[in-house]
C-alpha cells in the first residue's frame, strides 16, 4: 500500500482531517505530522517518515504567515515547511491549498491544487485530481495536467483578484451598495478583507477562536463577542446559543452505608461456643440482605450486604451453647447521580 506523509500547519486540523480521511479512504497509508507531534521521539519518527514516504503532500494555508510557537517549542510553521522542503528535494512533493493563500517562499515553482471549500467528498473532481497527482509521483510518471475547467477557473480567479483589488478599494470604506460583501468574494481580495475585518470575512483571530471551540461548548460562544466584539461569527454564535439544549448525564457512584443489626439466639444448642457463633453468623446473612433491601430500587443498586459483629453474647442451653450478637450491616451500593449541562450545536 502506498505510504504518504501529509504536512500541514497545526491549527488547520479540522479541514486537513478531511483530506487525511479522503486519502486513507482512497487506499493510501497516510502519516500526518499533527498526529505525530508531541509523542515520544516525534522528531526521529518524522525524520524516518519523510525519508520513507513515497509522496509528501503539503497543505498550504494562511496560518503559515501567523508565526507563533507550538506545544513543542518550535515555530508553528517550521516543522511542516521543513517536511515540504525534504519532499521537494526528493522530487515527491505534491501541494494543495485550503484557502486563498499563496505558497510559502521557496515553493512558488511547485504546482498547487486548489481544495478551497472542498467538503470531503472523495469523488469530487478536484480531489480525484489530487489522487491522480500522487499516483503519478509514486509511479515516477508525468503528472496529469489540471483539467481545463479548473485551469480556466484559476486563471479567472487570478485575473479577478488583480482587477478586484483596485475596484474594491474605491468602495470598501464607504461600503457603497454592499460592495464589501461582493468584492470580498474575489479570491485575491478575500485574504485582504480577512486581515482588515471587512465584508464579513473572518479574520485570522476569528478563525482560530472558532476552530479552537470544543464541540458543544456554550461558554465559548458567550465569550465570543467579548473577545472579538466585531467578529464575523457574532450572528452564528448568537444563533447557536438560542439553539442550546440541556442534557442530563447519568452516572452510578459507589457508596457504603452501615445499618444496625441484631441477631438473636438460635433454637439449637451446639457443643462449643465457636460452633454456636458460626451458626449465628450463618443466620445473619439473610438478615443483612433484608436490612439492605431498601437499597434495591429507585436511585440505588445493591451490590452486597455483609454482617459485622460488634458484641457477642453466648449462654448455655440444654447441655450446649447458643449465641447471639449486636452489630451492623455494611450495605455496598451504587447511587444514581444526575448532572445537567448545556450543549450548543
Amino acid at each position: 500500500m502506498t505510504h504518504l506523509l501529509l504536512s500541514s500547519h497545526p491549527v488547520n486540523r479540522s479541514r486537513v482531517a478531511r483530506i487525511v480521511r479522503g486519502l486513507r479512504n482512497s487506499g493510501f497509508t497516510v502519516s500526518w505530522n499533527r498526529e505525530l507531534l508531541g509523542k515520544p521521539g516525534w522528531r526521529q519518527k518524522l525524520e524516518s517518515q519523510v525519508e520513507a514516504a513515497e509522496c509528501v503532500v503539503a497543505v498550504w494555508s494562511q496560518a503559515y504567515s501567523t508565526g507563533g510557537t507550538d506545544t513543542q517549542g518550535v515555530a508553528s510553521g517550521e516543522v511542516p515547511l521543513d517536511l515540504a522542503s525534504r519532499g521537494k528535494e526528493r522530487g515527491v512533493l505534491v501541494a494543495v491549498r485550503i484557502d486563498t493563500s499563496e505558497p510559502p517562499l521557496g515553493f512558488g515553482d511547485v504546482p498547487v491544487l486548489d481544495l478551497t471549500g472542498w467538503r470531503g467528498r472523495i469523488r469530487n473532481r478536484r480531489f480525484q485530481h489530487l489522487v491522480a497527482q500522487i499516483r503519478a509521483v509514486v509511479a515516477g510518471e508525468a503528472r496529469p495536467d489540471l483539467p481545463a475547467r479548473f485551469r480556466h477557473r484559476q486563471l479567472l480567479a487570478r485575473w479577478m483578484g488583480a482587477a478586484g483589488i483596485g475596484m474594491t478599494l474605491i468602495g470598501f470604506m464607504a461600503d457603497a451598495f454592499g460592495f464589501q460583501a461582493l468584492g470580498c468574494r474575489v479570491p485575491g481580495v478575500h485574504r485582504l478583507c480577512g486581515s482588515l475585518g471587512l465584508g464579513g470575512v473572518p479574520t485570522e483571530a476569528d478563525r482560530l477562536y472558532w476552530e479552537a471551540r470544543e464541540p458543544g461548548d456554550c461558554e465559548a460562544l458567550r465569550r465570543y463577542p467579548l473577545v472579538l466584539p466585531k467578529g464575523a461569527f457574532a450572528e452564528e454564535a448568537a444563533r447557536r446559543l438560542l439553539a442550546a439544549q440541556t442534557v442530563v448525564d447519568e452516572s452510578w457512584t459507589p457508596e457504603e452505608y452501615r445499618l444496625p443489626l441484631y441477631v438473636g439466639y438460635g433454637n439449637q444448642p451446639f457443643p462449643d461456643e465457636s460452633t454456636a457463633q458460626a451458626d449465628a453468623l450463618a443466620r445473619s446473612q439473610e438478615l443483612a440482605k433484608d436490612t439492605c433491601s431498601g437499597f434495591s430500587s429507585g436511585s440505588f443498586r445493591l451490590l452486597s450486604a455483609s454482617p459485622e459483629v460488634s458484641t457477642w453474647r453466648c449462654r448455655p442451653r440444654s447441655g450446649g451453647t447458643v449465641c447471639s450478637f449486636d452489630g451492623q450491616t455494611l450495605c455496598r451500593v451504587e447511587v444514581l447521580k444526575r448532572t445537567e449541562r448545556e450543549v450548543c450545536p
